[in-house]
């Protein structure tokens, strides 16, 4: 296991407190937590199912933005090269893709006003102080456009492991009936999947994944006591 931290960095021309803002709404919209580390701005999700740990750190110096991010913990970090642990790994690198995307919109965006030859310094000014005012949350300055993309990426995930979790619980219905099971894990897992799912447009399939487990539960108790 390579023991490490994967750091990505920028240099942005946008207004960095909009870009703070965007990593923030990330943060929130995803669950990581800030938690409390000497000399470090660090924030940490655990998933002890599905996604696992993740630890991420950010820091802005001037027009810098250092962006930290491994798997495991702030004290033992995996970083998210190579092929140990590669299902999780590309998973948190797909998250992050998002993250970057909203940046890089930020800085493109700055540049683009910065670079037309027709802007005056007023001009470039009043389209700032206009392109900020259309982008920020109004109640608590922070860009509103992005906390949507990331929630709306966040419930996708959710979506998607609901689906899931009711293919597997179909499966496991099935071969309940022969005598079969994939044993108490797999039913923690389809639950969980379902439980993710609760809030989004799939709650009926999630649901359904509920019923079906219970319905696998009594199969197995049913068979089992019969054995007995």
């Amino acid at each position: 296991m390579k023991k490490g931290k994967t750091i990505f960095d920028f240099t942005i021309n946008a207004d960095m407190r909009q870009v703070e803002a965007v990593i923030q709404n990330y943060l929130a919209a995803n669950n990581f937590k800030h938690e409390s580390r000497p000399n470090a701005n660090y924030y940490a999700f655990n998933d002890p199912v599905i996604s696992g740990k993740r630890g991420f750190e950010y820091y802005i110096n001037g027009n810098n933005v250092r962006i930290v991010a491994y798997i495991g913990t702030f004290e033992k970090p995996m970083d998210l090269d190579g092929f140990v642990g590669a299902l999780p790994k590309q998973a948190y690198r797909n998250a992050l893709d998002v993250l970057f995307d909203e940046i890089r919109k930020l800085d493109n965006n700055a540049g683009n006003m910065a670079g037309s030859p027709c802007a005056t310094n007023a001009n470039m000014n009043a389209n700032m102080n206009a392109n900020m005012n259309a982008n920020m949350n109004p109640q608590q300055g922070m860009p509103a456009n992005t906390i949507n993309t990331f929630v709306d990426e966040a419930t996708k995930k959710k979506e998607k492991w609901v689906m899931i979790g009711f293919v597997v619980s179909v499966l496991g219905l099935l071969l309940s009936f022969t005598g079969a099971s994939y044993g108490i894990a797999i039913l923690v897992v389809e639950v969980l999947c379902a439980v993710q799912g609760l809030k989004t447009s799939k709650k009926g399939f999630a649901i359904a994944t509920l019923a079906l487990v219970a319905i696998s539960l009594i199969i197995i108790v049913v068979e089992i006591l019969m054995l007995l």
